[in-house]
């Protein structure tokens, strides 16, 4: 039986009780589920791929097999012989199997050891075809033998197919056991492959250890060993060259059974790195194929290397007294069993760099007693083993407590202001908190505290201006408080000056100097100035120039045609006033500088060099706007070869090998500045000049013979000749049509009646030389061409066809023939469309075009074959379905189809028809429209054929319109028998008049109808007393077709008051002063009649059918 275990918790051995003589197993598979097979005693308990990754030690109970003890070192699959082989069955132990690693050797720290081993996970190798021929015959021999030796059933299955044959054939459960016999020769076999396999892969040897060092060991193995057995050679190689995956477990020495996979993959060494020095590890390797696993190797123990320890951490402060520091630190190293003595060193507190030692030892803490009360002490700790001592941690500085703060200082006034004072105060070692207080004399209110904190400086705000004020100081710590310091004196500044005038330029501004003046401040009257302050705006940021007391100063050594910004502030008794508008002022430009010596862009060439310069040094205060380059020729003639704004040129048309001269010279808004030195360059060779005599001459329509004259070489001779051609008399168009030595070329191909440009040019080692004159010519006309893009359009009853003009080649076409199935149709001139009239709906025509000229007709085009179209559909009626006051609602008879749309047309005040709705759908809506008021409609059909004829034309007329509703009335005056009611007259429609009705109810009776006329207020009378009442008004239009009322407006609730006790009258009928129209029954009754009837009917209705359906079942 299999049961299976699923939660979201680890995989943990569980302890089952059993019957006598059975046995358990616990694995854990592949997707981490705890399965328990339980064996009877007849049958033989496979050993399978899967294992269990607990490693805890179980006490056995009754009838239950547990995991076995760990050791120090990880447990070992112990592979089992088949059970056809063993003697007799026993309780078997099922040891542990070590999980495969998710990665390869990850040089992780051996910190994370503690960690329980990953679940299962099962490699899937993939195998070359090489390894799949060895196994393919290591399973023949395999099945070879179980056959000779046990006489078992032939094409039984092996541990060695793959999972998907497991699944083919039923074997996709390692440990599922079958009754029948056959089943269990298939798992005598499938045991004896695998512990044949297992054995192979359990020979391994112990693994080695080299290159060991503190921090990382590399560990090698060999391959396994082939057992010693009666195995043939080709088995023995089957098993030597199976793929073999290497898993190398670590533990650390105290962490017994705590293994760590640190490497897997099919190399015979890995390097073990992030190690803890001075450390003992256990180390061992297992091997395995596929899902078989053999035991693993015989471990091996070693220890790393000591080194010196690492810099501490800083000591803490625990404890503190006047006399005494308590400082606690951690631990320097990692491993457990190096010895650490600590060196815990102070400044004596000097606070100098010297340090003195205070203790020494292992422990991490101590006590330094007999220091001074409120000193400051600097620390510092140092570790130190058998290979060295550690470097020291970082200086941490303590101090002890101290006295009660002597009389502090007064504060220091720091900066005054207007309404604010800055004081600052001295913090001395023992001073932790401080409280300052300012009085002022005039509010005589005594001292008050104005700061209470541990900075040493405040800035009290809120102040008057020009007010003295009184300060005084005290410092606390945590043994007390100070006296208060000497009382001190501090007033605020005055009111600020408002700024000066902005400065402006007094006479001429020259190119390096100007003078500027200003006003002074309008309210300087009762105030005298101290200076002004002028400052500039260099592009730099504002600096000052001139600090004085007059109105104006003289600006030199400034830079022409550059603009500064000028401002300036004034100071008196009251202090800086703030800064004026800044001013712009710009000196006078001058012509730019002399350019720099022109430079050669590349090399030179045969008829143009390339040259580009730099800026002038100054551009006299304006920027440059152009540069004008002069070319002196070998002949001494200058010439201006550039202007412009670039900084680089190409001279063209120049004669090859020949020395030329270049200047260059600024230009900007002054004027132009000098000329630079000249720059001498010869030019280069040059490509040949162009061809001479091009000559073109047609033969016939559709050829052309060219010629041409050898040109000059300039020195170097012609290696081939261009020959372009074009339709357009244009250089972009021009495309290749011959290349090569020759000066005659006939040209092929070419179409009647058309125009055709030629031009040649030479090459040579220098490059290619200029294109010849363009020639032109006309090749003899001819009969015009195929018409093509010919396109029909075609209705009902009509055929529109046009095309596009065929190439006419060289004679202007008259006119075109239309062929319609037989019948010749001509548009008698050169219109190239046409519409053929009169013709059959749902008709299908074959048409076709040709195109006729002076010389003859050309060919006819490509027959298209058009059908005509059904005739349009005829109109709908039309009709009106509902109608208002500012809409109508029309409606028309026909199918509502896709290809179907309707058109619905209105008249308008011009008496012209306007489309108002066009859709497939049979009804529309116009909104809009005026009340009692005519309109004329009428309705076409269309579909894909066009649009049908118009129906006749409709006239449909709207409504009134009923009055608006009226806001709730007001109740005035009330009293325990009457009321006065008031509301808000409807607006008067022209050429009618509204009235109005007023209706009460009372205790939620009748509805009566208290008041109508055409007042807005009315009076009731005999109202009962303490009673409650409810008043709607409604207003009521009057027209020529008779009375429309309007909606109620919304309720107005109103209670009467108490009566005094009078003796008993007659009760009268509540009376207004106008006529009472009382109504028997309103909309709201009669909708209640409506459904109290029909909920009888069909009371009544159901009670019927339930007589019905009892008679027919008792029947």
């Amino acid at each position: 039986m299999r049961m299976v275990q699923n939660n979201s918790t680890g995989p943990v051995p569980v302890q089952l009780q059993v019957p006598s003589g059975h046995l358990v197993q616990q694995v854990v598979d592949e997707n981490g589920t705890v399965r328990h097979f339980l064996f009877s005693p007849p049958m033989p308990m496979p050993v399978g791929p899967h294992y269990s990754p607990s490693h805890a030690s179980t006490a056995p109970i009754a009838q239950y097999y547990p995991y076995p003890t760990p050791t120090y070192g990880p447990p070992h699959f112990q592979p089992q012989p088949p059970s056809h082989m063993q003697p007799a069955l026993s309780p078997p132990t099922i040891p542990g199997i070590l999980p495969h690693p998710a990665s390869q050797c990850n040089g992780e720290s051996p910190q994370d050891l503690d960690a329980s081993p990953p679940p299962s996970q099962i490699y899937l190798t993939q195998k070359d075809e090489s390894y799949q021929r060895s196994t393919y015959k290591f399973r023949r021999k395999l099945d070879s033998r179980s056959r000779d030796k046990l006489t078992m059933l032939p094409n039984q299955s092996n541990s060695f197919i793959s999972r998907k044959d497991k699944k083919i054939y039923g074997y996709d459960d390692p440990y599922r056991i079958s009754g029948s016999s056959a089943s269990g020769s298939n798992a005598s076999e499938d045991e004896e492959a695998t512990w044949m396999l297992s054995e192979y892969l359990s020979n391994l040897r112990p693994p080695m250890v080299t290159e060991l060092s503190p921090y990382s060991v590399m560990v090698s193995w060999k391959p396994p060993d082939v057992p010693v057995s009666d195995l043939d050679p080709a088995t023995c190689a089957t098993l030597q060259q199976s793929e073999i995956m290497y898993e190398v477990m670590l533990c650390e020495k105290g962490k017994e059974g705590r293994f760590k996979s640190v490497y897997s993959g099919m190399d015979h060494h890995c390097n073990i790195t992030s190690l803890k020095p001075s450390t003992e590890y256990y180390v061992c390797v297992q091997a395995s194929v596929d899902d078989i696993r053999g035991s693993s190797a015989k471990g091996l123990t070693f220890k790393t290397q000591s080194v010196e320890p690492e810099a501490p951490q800083p000591p803490r402060l625990c404890a503190r007294t006047k006399n005494s520091l308590t400082l606690k630190w951690g631990s320097s190293c990692d491993s457990p069993t190096s010895k650490i003595t600590y060196i815990l060193e102070y400044d004596e507190g000097y606070s100098r760099n010297s340090f003195a030692p205070i203790y020494t030892g292992p422990l991490k803490q101590y006590k330094v007693a007999k220091l001074s009360p409120a000193t400051g002490y600097r620390f510092r700790l140092a570790a130190m083993n058998d290979k060295g001592k550690s470097a020291y941690s970082e200086t941490c500085c303590y101090f002890t407590s101290g006295n009660v703060p002597s009389q502090p200082s007064p504060p220091v006034l720091k900066q005054a202001y207007i309404n604010r004072l800055h004081l600052e105060w001295e913090k001395r070692t023992f001073d932790d908190d401080f409280n300052l207080q300012i009085e002022d004399e005039s509010m005589r209110h005594g001292f008050l505290t104005a700061y209470s904190g541990r900075d040493n400086h405040f800035v009290c705000s809120g102040l008057r201006g020009n007010t003295e004020y009184k300060f005084r100081l005290m410092a606390s710590n945590e043994e007390g408080s100070s006296p208060w310091s000497k009382t001190v004196t501090y007033c605020t500044l005055p009111d600020k000056l408002s700024c000066p005038g902005k400065p402006i330029p007094k006479g001429r501004i020259h190119a390096s100097c100007f003078r500027v003046t200003w006003e002074p401040p309008k309210d300087c009257k009762h105030s005298s100035i101290t200076k002004y302050i002028l400052e500039v705006d260099r592009g730099f940021g504002f600096e000052a120039v001139y600090t004085c007391v007059d109105t104006e100063f003289f600006l030199e050594n400034l830079l022409p045609g550059t603009t500064y910004k000028l401002r300036v502030a004034c100071i008196s008794a009251a202090g800086h006033s703030p800064y004026s508008d800044v001013n712009s002022i710009t000196t006078a430009a001058v012509s730019p500088g002399k350019c720099a010596l022109p430079k050669l862009q590349s090399k030179p060439e045969a008829s143009f060099v390339c040259l580009d310069w730099a800026h002038p040094e100054h551009d006299g205060g304006s920027a440059v706007a152009e540069y004008e380059v002069d070319m002196t020729s070998p002949d001494n003639v200058t010439l201006q070869v550039y202007k412009g704004p670039e900084t680089s040129c190409i001279v063209n048309d120049l004669l090859p090998g020949r020395p030329y001269l270049f200047q260059v010279r600024a230009y900007n808004r002054v004027g132009a500045g000098p000329f630079s030195d000249p720059l001498e360059v010869v030019s280069g060779a040059g490509p040949p000049d162009a061809p001479r005599n091009l000559c073109a001459t047609c033969n016939s329509p559709f050829s052309c013979c060219l010629s041409w004259e050898e040109p000059m070489n300039n020195g170097a001779a012609i290696t081939n000749y261009q020959l372009q051609w074009s339709t357009e008399d244009d250089d972009e168009s021009f495309s290749e049509l011959y290349e090569g030595l020759g000066t005659k070329y006939t040209a092929q191909g070419l179409m009647p009646a058309t125009s055709y440009y030629f031009r040649v040019r030479a090459s040579n080692e220098a490059g290619q030389g200029p294109y010849s004159n363009t020639v032109s010519s006309t090749t003899p006309a001819s009969v015009p061409g195929v018409i093509s893009g010919l396109n029909a359009q075609a209705l009902s009853n009509v055929i529109c066809l046009s095309w596009s003009e065929p190439p006419s080649n060289g004679s202007n076409i008259l006119s075109y023939n239309v062929e319609l199935d037989d019948i010749l149709y001509n548009t008698e001139e050169n219109i190239p469309e046409i519409s053929i009239e009169d013709l059959n709906p749902e008709t299908v025509y074959r048409v076709r075009v040709q195109a006729i000229n002076a010389i003859g007709e050309g060919p006819f085009s490509e027959a298209v074959e058009v059908e005509t179209m059904k005739s349009p559909p005829p109109p709908p009626e039309l009709e009106c379905v509902a109608t208002g006051h500012n809409f109508l609602r029309l409606k028309w008879s026909g199918a509502k189809r896709d290809c179907l749309f309707y058109t619905v047309e209105m008249s308008n005040k011009s008496k012209s028809f306007v489309p108002v709705y066009h859709g497939p759908g049979l009804s529309c809506k116009i909104n809009r429209l005026q009340e009692n008021t005519s309109y004329n409609f009428r309705i076409c059909a269309s579909n894909e054929s066009g649009q049908g004829p118009y129906s006749t034309v409709y006239t449909f007329q709207t409504s009134r319109a009923p009055p608006p509703s009226l806001k709730a009335p007001k109740v005035l005056n009330v009293t325990d028998s009457s009321c006065q009611v008031e509301w808000t007259g409807a607006k008067q429609l022209p050429g009618n008049f509204c009235t109005y009705q007023l209706q009460m109810t009372a205790n939620s009776t009748d509805s009566l109808i208290v008041y109508q006329g055409a007042d807005t207020k009315c009076t009731i009378d005999n109202l009962e007393p303490n009673t409650h009442y409810v008043l709607r008004i409604a207003a009521v239009r009057h027209c020529d077709e008779g009375d429309l009322t309007g909606n109620f407006s919304p309720s107005t609730a109103l209670t009467t008051r108490q009566a005094e006790v009078t003796p008993p009258t007659q009760v009268a009928t509540p009376q207004t002063v106008s006529h009472i129209d009382r109504r028997t029954m309103n909309d709201r009754h009669f909708a209640a009649l409506l459904v109290f009837v029909f909920q009888v009917i069909s009371f009544l209705f159901a009670m019927f059918l339930e007589h019905i359906l009892s008679l027919s079942g008792a029947t």
